[in-house]
Parts: C-alpha cells; sequence; structure tokens
C-alpha cells in the first residue's frame, strides 16, 4: 500500500506524477471492499465445513492473484510488446499535452485515449468535415479545436471499402496524407513513431516552438 501511495504521489521513473496517476490510490480500497463484499456473500451461505471454507479461500486468492502471477513471469522472462499497438503508444500521446492548452479541443479516430493519456478534452472525428467547422465556427464546444489525431483505427482499415467509401470518406484524404492544408484550419502537420503511422494536424507549428 505504500508502494502505492508514493507512486501516487511521486510518479514513476523519477518523472513527475500526472493526475491520472491519482487512479493508483483507489486500488487498495477497491480490493478491501471487493473482498469484503465476497466474503458476505460467503458468509451468508452459511456453510460450517472448515475444509470448505479453507478451500475457498484458496480459490479466491488464486483467482486473483492470477494476473499477479502472470504479470510477474512476463517481467522476469523475455522482453515482450508493453502496449497494445496498434493503436496506443501512450508516450506519444501523452506529449500532446505540452502542445495543447486545458481549454483547447483534440479531434480525434479515437478520442478515449486522447482524454486518457493526454488529458484534454477530445472530440470523436464527425462524419462531415461541414460539422467540424461549424463546431469550431460557431464555437459549439466552449473551446477551440486545435488538433486532429489520427491513428491507425483509421489508417490501416481497408482502402476502398472503408477509407474512400467508408465513414469517413470526407476526411480520406487527411487519413492518407495528400490533402491539400491550405484552406482548412489545422495547415500543420507532424507524423508519430519510427513508421509514421499517426499523424497530428494542427493550427500550427506546436511541437517546434514549445520545444525552443
Amino acid at each position: 500500500m505504500s508502494a502505492v501511495f508514493g507512486m501516487s504521489v511521486i510518479g514513476l521513473d523519477d518523472q513527475p506524477y500526472q493526475s491520472n496517476d491519482i487512479h493508483l490510490l483507489f486500488i487498495p480500497l477497491c480490493t478491501f471492499y471487493g473482498l469484503a463484499f465476497i466474503l458476505v456473500m460467503w458468509s451468508r451461505l452459511e456453510i460450517r465445513v472448515k475444509l470448505a471454507r479453507v478451500a475457498f479461500m484458496i480459490a479466491l486468492f488464486a483467482i486473483t492473484g492470477r494476473a499477479f502471477v502472470v504479470s510477474l513471469m512476463d517481467l522476469l522472462g523475455q522482453p515482450s510488446q508493453r502496449v497494445q499497438w496498434p493503436p496506443y503508444i501512450p508516450p506519444f500521446i501523452a506529449i500532446m499535452a505540452n502542445w495543447t492548452d486545458p481549454g483547447e479541443i483534440i479531434m480525434s479516430d479515437m478520442p478515449w485515449a486522447v482524454a486518457w493519456y493526454a488529458d484534454r478534452r477530445s472530440l470523436w472525428l464527425p462524419t462531415a468535415i461541414s460539422d467540424f467547422t461549424n463546431l469550431n465556427d460557431w464555437d459549439m464546444l466552449h473551446g477551440r479545436i486545435v488538433g486532429l489525431y489520427l491513428t491507425p483505427v483509421s489508417g490501416y482499415s481497408p482502402f476502398l471499402s472503408e477509407i474512400v467509401k467508408g465513414e469517413y470518406k470526407e476526411w480520406a484524404p487527411f487519413i492518407m496524407r495528400t490533402v491539400n492544408l491550405r484552406n482548412f484550419p489545422l495547415k500543420e502537420a507532424t507524423v508519430f513513431t519510427k513508421d509514421a503511422e499517426c499523424i497530428f494536424y494542427a493550427d500550427r507549428n506546436r511541437w517546434t516552438s514549445r520545444e525552443d
């Protein structure tokens, strides 16, 4: 429990803590609450056989500890991929928090990941470009849409059936990176990952100015 509290307050790998790290503090509380609930349900069965209670407790610890044992064996074994790629690479998503302000909005084909890892308001990519224009020009979201983050969620789709003729057909030039940004509010772009599977369109060059 002390380790959980320390990681929540100090952070991981000598990095300052982020707001999402505080969720670790709820792990002991949820664990104790769930264990208490199970034990109460067991007691209501009024099973007086001592051997049955011992077997139940052993099974309970075996089931709940399975995930820990598997994770421990994975850490002690051969190195493996630690992130679910595609489409998630948390450090690349989190860096967008440095490029945007809390009141600004990022549009994406996987807004849940942007909201979680970058801690920014995120809009699911609308079907039509006109919807984006109306939301942005009329300030309907009470914040400017300053970025568009596209990932393999849309980029790995079948070319003809889903990209060109599918739900996001109006965004096909953005997904395929053939769009002319001259007349579009998001005029700059930068790619992510080694093979550039992810791309971030922005209203200006935010990555260079923030790094200087």
